[in-house]
């Protein structure tokens, strides 16, 4: 019988460590509705406005340039976009900070380059 309970307990243990649900508390950082940006790129530095809505587990991502779509996952977000013009595909990792976005990505040049976000639009 102890074998018993002590089976189910590692069950639940190890089931709750790589379960994929993610778990936000009130203090975990908020995904804000408009950013500016700034980053550097394959033509050097940028700058650009980003607007984000929710769509239930989803986030859609509106640069001035390109759309993209992504998941919350903790305290980050990744997101998979598309580059008006080109088609070129890349994608994005922020961290999620109060009030800010920071971020890596990649639009399949073998680079990755940086990107910050502050909350708001100037």
């Amino acid at each position: 019988m102890f074998r018993y309970f002590v089976a189910l307990i590692v069950v639940v243990v190890l089931g709750a460590m790589f379960s994929t649900r993610r778990v936000f508390t009130q203090e975990s950082p908020k995904i804000l509705d408009e950013y500016q940006c700034k980053g550097t790129g394959e033509q050097g530095e940028y700058t650009t406005k980003l607007v984000i809505k929710k769509d239930r587990d989803n986030y859609l991502l509106y640069w001035d340039s390109s759309l993209g779509m992504g998941f919350r996952y903790n305290n980050q977000l990744a997101a998979v976009f598309v580059i008006g013009g080109s088609g070129a595909v890349g994608v994005i990792l922020y961290q999620i900070l109060d009030g800010r976005l920071v971020g890596d990505w990649t639009g399949g040049d073998g680079r990755i380059y940086k990107e910050t976000c502050l909350a708001g639009l100037s």
